[in-house]
């Protein structure tokens, strides 16, 4: 497994060094990508997509430092089992969320692209009862409004493709994933 991760990580600088662009975002960009989700409403991992799109460029610079204003929408599914004595009880967990996003170019790299994301959603989640037969366990739907915000970043690897990892709360505390620029 060390070996795989040292030449992912070989294979991702190598060919950051191949392609050059400005990483930060500009009007009418699109993002489409795919996340894993460490941490996720009581199960270990969760999975999950989402999209962006950027609606404007120089939104509240920071002095000299550009910046790009961009919207998107996300979802993500988790599920585990919690219970005692053969008597368990499977949740899951389907968040739906709108988020803002704000690109900085904080660190003045032309493959880094960093941002702060605040998400408003919905948490679908449903609790079954998964143990022997006979009992009387109400299966009941729960969720309702969530909220999220994170720091993340995309490090461009080519034009169209990014690997990208985000530290918040909403779905995972820790998110990887790659982008696809459209």
């Amino acid at each position: 497994m060390k070996k795989m991760i040292a030449i992912l990580f070989i294979i991702v600088f190598a060919s950051s060094m191949i392609f050059a662009q400005g990483a930060l975002p500009n009007k009418g960009d699109k993002f489409v990508g795919g996340r894993i989700g460490l941490g996720s409403y009581g199960a270990g991992v969760g999975f999950g997509g989402g999209f962006e799109m950027i609606l404007q460029e120089d939104f509240l610079n920071l002095g000299d430092i550009p910046a790009s204003l961009g919207v998107g929408g996300s979802f993500g599914y988790s599920t585990y089992k919690s219970g005692w004595s053969g008597y368990d009880w499977k949740y899951t967990n389907m968040v739906f969320l709108a988020s803002v996003f704000y690109h900085a170019d904080v660190l003045k790299n032309e493959k880094l692209d960093t941002y702060v994301k605040f998400s408003l959603g919905y948490n679908a989640g449903k609790v079954k009862y998964d143990g022997p037969s006979g009992y009387d366990y109400s299966s009941p739907s729960y969720g309702g409004v969530v909220t999220g915000s994170a720091i993340g970043a995309r490090y461009f690897i080519s034009k169209a493709l990014a690997a990208v990892a985000e530290l918040g709360w909403g779905f995972g505390f820790l998110r990887f994933g790659v982008d696809l620029a459209l």
